[in-house]
């Protein structure tokens, strides 16, 4: 799968949209948790997309979503573990 639709790359736009939200509302408690995600990327990304959409990569959002969702999603699972 890749980016190269309009559609897909559209959907994967709205979807880290919404998680540079709710990671931006998390308290600094929650955050601490994530150690491999800087806090001000999600929230920068977010507005970027929102903001300045003209400026999005499709390739650092294709490796977003293959890189650094699969890590962050495995660091909120052992978060809510502890």
């Amino acid at each position: 799968m890749s980016l190269n639709h309009d559609e897909t790359l559209d959907a994967v736009l709205h979807c880290l949209t919404v998680v540079g939200e709710a990671l931006g509302a998390l308290t600094p408690d929650a955050y601490a948790k994530l150690a491999s995600l800087p806090a001000h990327r999600p929230k920068g990304q977010r507005n970027l997309i929102v903001h300045e959409y003209w400026r999005v990569d499709p390739d650092i959002v294709w490796d977003t979503v293959r890189t650094s969702l699969p890590r962050l999603r495995a660091e909120i699972d052992a978060a809510l573990l502890d």
